[in-house]
């Protein structure tokens, strides 16, 4: 006969043992062991608040192509062609909400309405390398502050000593050509470290507070990848992360950044200018060079997260990518394979989108602009589906 004592402590016993059995399928559970970056799980398993992370921060932009907006002015139209003039000093700002058709009406400045697919006869290329807005420009409109304005403008101002306005407007220091290791071949540009400077010049002149509760996006490295042919080794890619890695140390030491956004890679081999042009077919081998990249990227994430006291989400470029190269009809795209301006140039390997070349009129149905950027829409719904959770997530150090 157990007695009413001995009946308690094996009750007691078996609640421990089922706890402890439950908490340890549950850490080896799909959910958590195969976790995939950028979905809902993100909300589910951190329950990180993306409202508060973004509204109404100030925005420091630093990267490539991807990002960029104006530095050195290397675009010509069509790049451009269905932003306003007034997008150059980012004075024009999209107001309301995005609808899924992306059909809502913009205000403009000067009381006109558009629907931000409507050519401008007046359009001007602004540096950014799509027909409009980059993923970094969207970021802002959603953080609700201003489009950060290109340094190069600032750099004249200071010498024409005009009064700046780098803190409420944030600064997009980006460069197209940029990659992480300085060695990477490059057009006229500004080199990471190069940006990194202009920004620790820049923030000595600022409040530290304003500083540590801006946030910093870096999105960079495809030049370090679609440089030359072949496969990068596994000890290339661990050099550049780890030079990536002293860049952050860097931010955070020197200029005081607190809050970063980092995007890893796209899977650059199915992109137009690096498919197989006969039959569709991804480059696979510099894929799987991009997938170590990735991999070694969050783990050096992890890392700094758990060394510094730092908020870091990772945009997960690839997942948006296959989410909607898989699902295109369902996101209103119609084209995924071919860019909307240029054609191929087989001596340059490439889609060449010049200033007289053809571009489609339906670019809200196209994913690519030309062959290595994404159009508008695209960048647009990037950001969208970032800020909701599914292709953004935030990085602990104990995952």
């Amino acid at each position: 006969m157990i007695s009413r004592t001995q009946l308690i402590w094996t009750t007691r016993i078996a609640i421990l043992f089922i706890f402890r059995f439950a908490v340890h399928n549950c850490i080896r559970s799909p959910l958590v062991k195969n976790y995939v970056p950028g979905s809902d799980q993100a909300r589910i398993l951190f329950n990180f608040n993306f409202t508060e992370f973004f509204h109404g921060r100030t925005l420091y932009v630093l990267g490539d192509s991807t990002v960029a907006a104006g530095n050195f002015m290397l675009t010509k139209h069509p790049y451009g062609v269905d932003s306003p003039n007034v997008a150059t000093s980012a004075e024009w700002l999209p107001t309301g909400t995005f609808s899924n058709d992306y059909s809502d009406e913009w205000l403009l400045p000067d009381g006109r309405f558009s629907n931000g697919y409507t050519t401008y006869e007046e359009s001007l290329p602004t540096g950014r390398f799509s027909n409009g807005y980059t993923i970094a420009d969207y970021i802002a409109i959603r953080m609700g502050s201003s489009i950060p304005r290109a340094f190069s403008g600032i750099l004249e101002e200071q010498e024409e000593e005009e009064e700046q306005e780098e803190e409420r407007t944030g600064i997009n220091f980006a460069s197209a050509g940029c990659g992480i290791l300085t060695r990477t071949p490059q057009i006229e540009y500004w080199s990471l470290s190069g940006q990194i400077l202009h920004l620790i010049d820049t923030s000595a002149r600022l409040d530290s507070a304003a500083i540590g509760g801006s946030i910093f996006f870096l999105s960079v490295g495809r030049e370090d990848y679609i440089s030359g042919e072949g496969e990068k080794s596994y000890q290339y890619t661990k050099e550049v992360v780890t030079q990536f890695e002293f860049y952050l140390k860097s931010l955070y030491s020197i200029v005081g950044a607190r809050r970063f956004i980092i995007n890893n890679l796209a899977p650059m081999g199915c992109f137009p200018d690096r498919k197989n042009q006969s039959t569709n077919i991804c480059d696979e081998v510099l894929n799987s060079s991009i997938g170590e990249f990735n991999k070694q990227l969050e783990l050096a994430l992890r890392k700094f997260k758990k060394a510094y006291d730092v908020t870091i989400v990772l945009a997960d470029t690839t997942k948006m990518f296959f989410e909607i190269f898989f699902k295109r009809l369902e996101f209103g795209f119609t084209e995924v394979y071919k860019p909307c301006c240029g054609e191929w140039d087989s001596s340059m390997k490439k889609f060449q989108c010049e200033e007289r070349s053809h571009y489609c009129r339906n670019r809200n149905e196209y994913f690519f602009f030309d062959g290595a950027h994404t159009t508008d829409k695209a960048n647009r719904l990037f950001v969208d589906n970032c800020l909701a959770g599914r292709v953004c997530y935030p990085i602990h150090a104990e995952i």
